[in-house]
């Protein structure tokens, strides 16, 4: 008796588990297809329509925006200001977080080169990160 309660278990477990990795896969294929599906925007247009009002400058914003691009594996003409880190974007490897790990240990390369230091901020959006890096804090 206790032998098929463990056999069951098991098994409820088992398909449970491949369930949930169905699912988990279905859903960064679909974040996938609808990044691929979004309409391409020149770095030009995004930054005259988000940052040069900020005055933030062009060629540190085309820099932070190709890294992001290419830490992520994405084509940076259809990254958005509003994507977030691991839900919008960061999925380009379906299963695993490694694009994401490139982009932090990139950021925390860029922190220590101007600053000495870490400094552990939420950085959640594509605007976030530029706006974090070229907002003047490193001259404080």
């Amino acid at each position: 008796m206790l032998e098929l309660f463990i056999f069951v278990t098991t098994m409820a477990v088992f398909f449970l588990s491949s369930f949930l990795q169905t699912l988990f896969v279905s859903n960064s294929r679909k974040k996938i297809a609808n990044f691929l599906k979004r309409e391409s925007v020149s770095l030009q247009e995004i930054y005259q329509q988000y940052y040069f009002r900020k005055n933030i400058n062009k060629l540190d914003f085309e820099e932070l925006w190709i890294e992001v691009a290419n830490a992520l594996c994405l084509q940076p003409e259809k990254l958005k200001p509003t994507d977030k880190f691991g839900q919008d974007i960061g999925v380009a490897k379906w299963d695993d977080s490694e694009s994401l790990d490139l982009l932090d240990e990139l950021a925390f390369a860029r922190q220590k080169k101007i600053i000495g230091k870490n400094i552990d901020l939420p950085i959640l959006t594509v605007d976030d990160y530029i706006m974090y890096f070229t907002s003047g804090i490193f001259n404080k």
